[in-house]
């Protein structure tokens, strides 16, 4: 990670020691940041000790949208902590890299689907129903930028209503309510 002190910076900064002290400041700070995305990184690559399974408020709520009907089994898609481009209202996305999808949860027609682009060369999308972790029910968009789907359109709302903030760990579970894509967002504690 690189640091630039400006000159602007040491303003009122008169004695070296005075110097010193705050390098060694940014120095320490600087370590910590580093220290928390090492941690992030990690935590978004650690494995599961035995299956889990979707909290019973979740499929509780599938079923009053489904209107009683049995869904088609939940599946994880990915356990992933948020980092702040997940977060910010700026970019309202939030990125699912393939390479870490636990479980396949599109037909291969859907798969198909967004692979493609439309007329002005954009992403394809998916419209799915969203379980947001109040179980609040809204919906989204589902795209594949490359390596990644993303859901977007209504994020940043989902962001603001519950609160979420750079890592915070998200669970996101499949579902399908008469063969439309659902995704239930879980957050772990």
């Amino acid at each position: 990670m690189e640091f630039h002190v400006t000159d602007e910076d040491l303003k009122g900064i008169s004695e070296s020691e005075d110097k010193l002290v705050f390098f060694a400041n940014v120095s320490a700070r600087v370590s910590e940041i580093e220290d928390e995305r090492k941690r992030i990184r990690l935590e978004n690559n650690r494995s599961f000790s035995g299956e889990p399974r979707l909290p019973q408020a979740f499929v509780d709520k599938i079923r009053e949208i489904s209107n009683g009907a049995a869904s088609e089994e939940e599946r994880l898609v990915i356990e992933k902590t948020l980092f702040a481009t997940d977060v910010s209202h700026i970019h309202n996305r939030v990125s699912i890299p393939v390479r870490k999808v636990k479980n396949s949860f599109l037909t291969e027609e859907e798969s198909n689907f967004l692979r493609g682009k439309n007329g002005k060369g954009k992403p394809k999308f998916l419209d799915v129903i969203v379980i947001e972790p109040s179980l609040e029910q809204t919906e989204a968009k589902l795209s594949n930028w490359n390596s990644c789907y993303v859901i977007k359109g209504t994020w940043k709302k989902i962001v603001r209503k519950n609160g979420l903030k750079s890592g915070t760990v998200l669970q996101f579970w499949a579902f399908r309510v008469q063969n439309q894509l659902g995704i239930a967002i879980v957050e772990r504690i």
